[in-house]
């Protein structure tokens, strides 16, 4: 890349990033997505306005209204978070799926690369519109739900912007997964691809719980290498840590949604895991890119 290439870089990538929001605003996306989660959360603050008010009475009287209510108030967040990151991952999907081989048979990438845009700067460009439309959207989906489980009774997460990051750093490296599987296949095939790696991610989480249980170490060890090679699944389980993190007396709690995960530290290991995941990912999908005969 040529010393003038660099220094248009930045500005190709912010170029192409919007151009990325604006094909899912053209397409009514964020539409249908603004619609199903007003649904979700209409319908998370039904049952947690059903449920805490009355859990005592569902458990018994011997344990503590307040330890009740924060470890079901905790669990239901959990719940709250599977489901953000599930959506969240459909709209990252729907961002990059189409970024090389879809785009290049309508004949819109040759267009764009004509410029000249950097390759790396189409790639990165995807990236970064799908992980900004993630910031927004889990923001905007855990603070409703955080406010609903309050008023219901609950307690609040542990620390809330570190369960937003670690679910947008899960969001970026799935846009990774997108735009790499977009140059080698064709749209509906990358959006199946990745929608599969993310179910291969839950499977192992739960695979390593049973393995865990069963006092099966090699078990427990392969599934969670196989979570950390994905990326994506390791931080969604951040995540769900950050929800109990610095929380008063709830030391013992863990979070454990079976198939939908349990919870891990989020700390500087998971930040260097999500870029080098990321660069090897971007790097990887430039490199095909550029061999690509478009």
């Amino acid at each position: 890349m040529t010393v003038a290439a660099l220094k248009t870089w930045p500005r190709d990538v912010v170029l192409v990033a919007s151009m990325a929001l604006a094909e899912l605003r053209h397409r009514r996306s964020l539409l249908v997505v603004s619609v199903l989660t007003v649904g979700f959360l209409v319908l998370y603050g039904w049952g947690v306005f059903e449920i805490l008010p009355s859990v005592t009475d569902r458990v018994g009287a011997n344990i503590r209204e307040e330890d009740t209510k924060r470890g079901v108030g905790f669990i239901l967040l959990g719940i709250a978070v599977f489901a953000t990151f599930s959506l969240a991952s459909v709209l990252a999907v729907f961002t990059t799926m189409s970024t090389v081989k879809g785009e290049a048979e309508l004949g819109l990438l040759q267009s764009m690369l004509v410029r000249p845009i950097a390759r790396s700067a189409v790639v990165t460009g995807r990236v970064v519109a799908a992980t900004f439309a993630g910031f927004v959207y889990c923001a905007v989906v855990i603070s409703g739900a955080s406010l609903l489980t309050s008023a219901a009774g609950g307690t609040p997460p542990g620390n809330l912007p570190a369960v937003i990051l670690a679910l947008t750093a899960a969001l970026a490296v799935v846009a990774g997964f997108g735009v790499l599987l977009s140059t080698v296949f064709g749209t509906a095939a990358t959006g199946m691809a990745t929608t599969m790696l993310i179910s291969i991610g839950f499977f192992s989480s739960l695979v390593r719980q049973i393995g865990e249980s069963t006092d099966s170490p090699t078990v427990a060890a392969r599934a969670d290498l196989v979570s950390h090679v994905l990326g994506f699944n390791v931080l969604y389980e951040g995540a769900l840590g950050s929800l109990t993190a610095g929380v008063a007396g709830l030391a013992g709690l863990v979070i454990q949604l079976g198939p939908f995960g349990t919870q891990r530290e989020f700390g500087s290991d998971l930040v260097l895991l999500t870029v080098a995941e990321l660069v090897l990912l971007v790097s990887a999908a430039t490199w095909r890119l550029r061999r690509l005969d478009l």
